[in-house]
């Protein structure tokens, strides 16, 4: 949690490629999802959340997976 407040210095170590997999992405993703859904004042009350129907509830409700901005698709 330091890190997290601290000025990136040219000695620290790069963060490796491996903490980037697609399947690492998508859990991290999931958590933001959750977070998201916080942060507009609503809560998932079920013990293991359905990832995918939140997904869809904020994509169609708030166009979540809506971009402003022109990028290349990087399939996730």
């Amino acid at each position: 949690m330091d890190m997290l407040y601290q000025e990136e210095e040219p000695s620290l170590e790069p963060v490796p490629l491996t903490e980037f997999t697609k399947d690492k992405l998508r859990f991290h993703l999931q958590g933001s999802m959750i977070s998201t859904l916080r942060n507009l004042g609503l809560e998932p009350h079920q013990q293991t959340p359905d990832f995918n129907a939140i997904s869809d509830f904020l994509s169609e409700r708030y166009n979540y997976w809506t971009d402003d901005i022109v990028h290349p698709d990087f399939g996730l």
